[in-house]
Order: structure tokens, then C-alpha cells, then sequence
């Protein structure tokens, strides 16, 4: 199996419109400059998973902040189903990690629906630990992704809570404890 990186501004050429418009929104929330990929594995017959990660002004309750330090965010992971357990999930986690590394972050984020117990499952065998158990802090997932007046973007039911995970590698400090060290502090959050 092989992994090639696509560079998201070429995804956006061949993007759907509404793809595109929200992608210029994200750009417009304080998201423009900041690395994207999408990371696709291949094996002999043709691709057989793919996931994107980017880098993101997130806060720890869900909402984007343009003030917020940038983090790298693990989305959107799909393996083909002939390819399950085969160790392509593994491996695509695996290399979005070196690619955040190489951004010169020291911990990649993701969320994951909290019914997802195969995803929830894999991640925690990766190391990644639960931050936010999601009942009070993140935003449904729709709202998110869809909270435009024109209802462009992509909207899903609202059908339970998200998970915030987090791996940490040596010295970095989870999005939600520097979050909470903020505010006790009174200090705003600086941009990374």
C-alpha cells in the first residue's frame, strides 16, 4: 500500500460548488494560510482509504476562533470496506501524525461521534485520549458545518454527541487544559 499527499488547493479546482463556497468560508474565519491535506492510500486495486487534516483555529467548546491557537485536526478518516482490518486506518493516522510533526505541531486532534465505538476503538489503540466527552462543550456537528444564513455546506442530523480526542507527544498540552489555564488566568488566547 502506498500513501500519496494531495495538497487541498488543488482538491478545490475540481471541488463541487458548494465544496468550494465552504472552503472559502473556512478561509474567511481565520483558516486562510494554514496547511491543509488530504491523504489518500493506495493498494493494487486502486484507492483504499483516505483522510484529510488540517490545521485549525478550534476551540476546546467546538466553535472556530480566529484568535484561537491553530491545531492540527484528524477528519474525515474512510477505509474501503475490502481494506478493513487490514491496518490502512492505522497507517493513514500514522501519516497524518509525521504530517503534523512536520508542521511543527506536537499533538493531532480529532472528534469522533461517540456511536462510532470501531473509530473511538482504533484511536484509543493509537493513543489518542478523550478531552471533551462532548455533552456540554462541542457544537453539534451540524451547526459546525452548516451554520451559514444561505445553508451552504454539509449538514448532518443531530443523532448524538461528539467526542474530542487528543494525542499528545512529549512537553504539548491539550487544547482543552490551555483553554481552562485561559481563562482562570484571564489571559485571551494568542495566534499560532
Amino acid at each position: 500500500m502506498s500513501c500519496t499527499l494531495l495538497l487541498a488547493p488543488l482538491l478545490c479546482a475540481a471541488a463541487p460548488s458548494t465544496l468550494r463556497v465552504r472552503l472559502e468560508q473556512c478561509a474567511s474565519r481565520g483558516h486562510a494560510g494554514l496547511p491543509s491535506v488530504l491523504l489518500l492510500a493506495e493498494d493494487d486495486k486502486g484507492p483504499a482509504g483516505s483522510c484529510a487534516i488540517a490545521a485549525l483555529r478550534v476551540c476546546a467548546d467546538g466553535f472556530v476562533d480566529a484568535a484561537a491557537v491553530a491545531r492540527p485536526f484528524l477528519s474525515a478518516l474512510y477505509v474501503e470496506p475490502r481494506c478493513r482490518r487490514r491496518g490502512v486506518g492505522q497507517r493513514l493516522v500514522s501519516e497524518a501524525e509525521i504530517v503534523a510533526r512536520g508542521w511543527g505541531y506536537g499533538s493531532l486532534c480529532l472528534h469522533v461521534h461517540e456511536r462510532n465505538t470501531a473509530g473511538m476503538r482504533l484511536y484509543e489503540k493509537l493513543g489518542f485520549a478523550t478531552v471533551e466527552d462532548g455533552s456540554a462543550s462541542w457544537r453539534d456537528w451540524s451547526l459546525w458545518h452548516n451554520d451559514e444564513p444561505s445553508g451552504v455546506g454539509f449538514a448532518w442530523p443531530s443523532v448524538g454527541r461528539r467526542v474530542y480526542m487528543e494525542r499528545l507527544h512529549a512537553g504539548e498540552e491539550t487544547l482543552a487544559r490551555g483553554s481552562e489555564e485561559r481563562e482562570s488566568s484571564g489571559t485571551s488566547p494568542q495566534a499560532g
